[in-house]
């Protein structure tokens, strides 16, 4: 008999698997992600002047340059929310976006599979290893295409199982249109519904006989029916539509996301291809193997049965995010939600065809030998209840501890900014916040070189007394040979020659440069005359140019070694009269 569940226990459910991902995330890190700089400063340009800026301020290699910010909305947001409550606003929307995530997926399994709650709550906790690598840090604008993606998801699957009209299609128009000025996840909903039209296509006709009725079998070799995927397409070509009229570039956006979805970012870690022989994915690597069984198994599923079966969109939807995992680690989060959405669907639709298969495997009077004193099925009983009740109960009781001894030793309501000093092993969010605060104060202007990872930061802070030569608006506002002679100066890991290190600083104007003792361009540096170092410690350097500064003197405000600063983010959220005066 099938176990029924009361409105309270789903609540609760729900409820663990929130605070679970809530206490593990605040458990693994707290650090503002490398781009929440640049997301305020557009947010605060905006607040401040009433004016929207379609030209680069913040850079010398690209001063002037047009700048398309696809996430121009989050920022106006998060600087919102932050001018409104503090740190404090930004956990609570961090945490809000989180539980909407995990109340959609509990709805779809609740109200449109009509399935256990225990399938979402399970679901989530064990490709939690998966999906939590997008909520790592403080907060990020594509948490807001993580939630819109699970709303696509269930619209989607209302109108595939018939429970919803197809009039429902037309609500993802706004909501495209919304995420749109939110993140370039967009792109994200674009192919989520191709899945969706072009698994319509094997589907009974919307009109016309029934198989019972001699309207066929729909076989792949027998009938398209084209009819179906047309509601589809009229809706992907009105979310196209209003998207390109509802921004603040025009026809020029969708120019833009198909510049930056195909863009070669590879050199950035988050979007390099998955890497089978690192154990780091783990995670990933188990997902992926089972997404790609399950897909083996549909296959065989139908041709067993000569037609496709009812989970032929999931299972495609499944395949088509794996696969894109492969060419970019970033993907993983909507791989994960993908997974964990349509679990339910693909497994009772492959439940007979794996019985089958069992039952071919072994024999019937085998298990029942097995079990012929009750002991297994008294067990599985046991397991049942352990898995029903004990197991989340643990977990609720467990996060809610774990959230409040956080709280205590750790402050959660700081959001912590890892500085120069901090030791992690994740170099690429660490910021030379002493280095920064001394140029800050020390009167010096003009053009600071900086690595990827730390130009908004830099400007965010530093602006209009320097200007940065890189930061994380890659596809935005720089051009690829901008990015990777940037780069390519950070990242060499082999020595190279002086030549060539000389001639990437010539071809820009560069007054100042912070760098990392670590890297085999400071041993070039240190040892040409034309640079004078100005101060630094074991984990930066700060670098003066002696043929654009004269007599370029040391830092007084920065010794050779720091004391350790947990620093709040509300440190760096000073007032910005500069904003008011461009």
């Amino acid at each position: 008999m099938r176990e029924t569940y009361t409105t309270k226990s789903k609540v609760l459910l729900l409820l663990a698997a929130w605070l679970r991902e809530l206490s593990f995330n605040a458990s693994s890190r707290q650090f503002p992600d490398v781009d929440l700089w640049g997301r305020l400063s557009m947010g605060a340009l905006i607040s401040e002047t009433g004016r929207f800026p379609y030209r680069d301020i913040f850079s010398y290699t690209a001063a002037g340059a047009p700048w398309i910010d696809h996430e121009w909305l989050s920022g106006l947001i998060f600087f919102q929310v932050f001018s409104l409550g503090g740190e404090w606003a930004f956990i609570a929307l961090y945490a809000l976006l989180l539980l909407s995530i995990n109340g959609l997926i509990f709805s779809l399994h609740n109200c449109i599979y009509k399935v256990s709650p225990l399938w979402p709550f399970y679901s989530l906790l064990v490709t939690a290893d998966v999906y939590s690598h997008g909520f790592l840090s403080t907060i990020r604008c594509q948490t807001f295409s993580f939630v819109l993606f699970c709303v696509f998801i269930l619209i989607l699957e209302g109108i595939r199982l018939k429970q919803w009209r197809k009039h429902w299609l037309l609500l993802l128009i706004p909501l495209a249109t919304l995420w749109g000025n939110l993140h370039g996840g967009v792109a994200m909903g674009f192919i989520l519904l191709g899945c969706y039209a072009f698994g319509s296509l094997f589907l009974p006709p919307t009109l016309g006989p029934s198989p019972a009725e001699g309207g066929g079998e729909n076989l792949f070799t027998k009938r398209i029916n084209w009819q179906n995927s047309v509601p589809y397409f009229g809706t992907a070509l009105g979310m196209l539509g209003a998207l390109s009229v509802c921004n603040p570039y025009g026809i020029k956006y969708l120019n833009f996301l198909w510049h930056a979805w195909t863009l070669n970012r590879s050199r950035i870690g988050e979007w390099s291809p998955v890497q089978l022989d690192s154990w780091y994915y783990h995670g990933l690597q188990i997902l992926m193997v089972v997404a790609l069984s399950v897909t083996i198994l549909q296959i065989g599923h139908w041709k067993e049965r000569k037609k496709v079966p009812d989970s032929f969109t999931p299972t495609l939807a499944v395949f088509i995010f794996c696969l894109m995992v492969w060419k970019a680690i970033r993907m993983e989060a909507f791989f994960a939600f993908t997974c964990i959405a349509y679990a339910p669907v693909i497994v009772q639709d492959l439940k007979p065809y794996l019985s089958r298969l069992s039952i071919s495997i072994f024999s019937k009077n085998y298990f029942a030998k097995l079990d012929s004193g009750g002991r297994y099925t008294q067990l599985l009983v046991g397991m049942k209840a352990a898995f029903s009740k004990t197991i989340p109960a643990f977990i609720l009781g467990g996060s809610l501890l774990t959230l409040i001894y956080l709280h205590f030793t750790l402050d959660l309501g700081r959001l912590v900014l890892n500085d120069e000093l901090t030791k992690t092993d994740v170099t690429q969010f660490r910021y030379p916040v002493g280095i920064i605060d001394a140029l800050k104060k020390s009167g010096y202007h003009g053009n600071l070189m900086t690595h990827f990872d730390v130009g908004e930061f830099a400007y965010w802070t530093l602006y209009p007394q320097f200007k940065v030569s890189l930061d994380g608006r890659y596809e935005e506002v720089y051009t690829q040979a901008q990015f990777f002679k940037n780069q390519y100066f950070y990242d060499k890991k082999d020595a190279f020659q002086a030549q060539e290190h000389a001639r990437v600083l010539a071809e820009q104007p560069v007054d100042y440069l912070i760098t990392e003792p670590k890297l085999p361009s400071t041993v070039i540096i240190l040892n040409d005359a034309r640079w004078k170092m100005l101060g630094g410690n074991d984990y930066f350097l700060v670098f003066a140019n002696r043929t654009r500064i004269k007599n370029p003197a040391g830092l007084a405000e920065l010794p050779m070694s720091l004391p350790l600063k947990i620093r709040s983010i509300r440190d760096y959220f000073p007032h910005r009269p500069w904003f008011k005066s461009k």
